[in-house]
């Protein structure tokens, strides 16, 4: 009640009420017309003029990922950490000294979903794992993964010194 229902009909008729039994629109229109419909036992919502649109589901994007998926470093096909190490590790030949390496999420494209559970390891990378140092770069350390909470702002750091980044 006291909502705006767009009804995407013909006419593109907004209505003042509906009724929903057992999860399903039964009627719509007038706060007058659907009024009628009201039993003792019918919860009545009062949207205070909030507007209800059909169809609508929420499968919303995430932009960001959606925009850099063929750009970032893929981690599309790794099921465990040490495919995940090998994965930065190809990355790591193909940067200068001081440039980022930033990966998409685990997971297989276009999902990016089931991890951690795509991993053997049935975890994300934390701390607990040994670093990999590339061979002639004088023992700097990459693919060092800080934290212990590395799905939110667990931080990657050049520097191993520093502590991560939580929030």
């Amino acid at each position: 009640m006291n909502g705006r229902f767009v009804t995407l009909d013909a006419r593109s008729s907004i209505a003042d009420a509906a009724a929903v039994t057992e999860g399903r629109f039964v009627a719509i229109g007038t706060v007058v017309e659907v009024n009628q419909l009201i039993a003792p036992a019918t919860r009545v919502i009062d949207l205070e003029g909030r507007t209800v649109v059909p169809g609508f589901i929420d499968g919303h994007a995430h932009m960001d990922r959606e925009g850099l998926k063929f750009l970032l470093l893929s981690l599309h096909g790794v099921r465990s950490i040490e495919d995940i190490l090998d994965t930065i590790e190809r990355e790591v030949r193909k940067k200068q000294p001081g440039e980022w390496i930033v990966t998409m999420p685990i997971g297989d494209y276009p999902e990016f979903g089931g991890a951690p559970g795509l991993l053997a390891e049935n975890m994300y990378p934390t701390a607990s794992f040994p670093d990999r140092h590339q061979e002639g770069c004088s023992g700097r350390t990459y693919g060092r993964v800080r934290g212990d909470r590395p799905h939110r702002n667990g931080g990657v750091h050049a520097d191993a010194s520093r502590a991560p980044v939580q929030s």
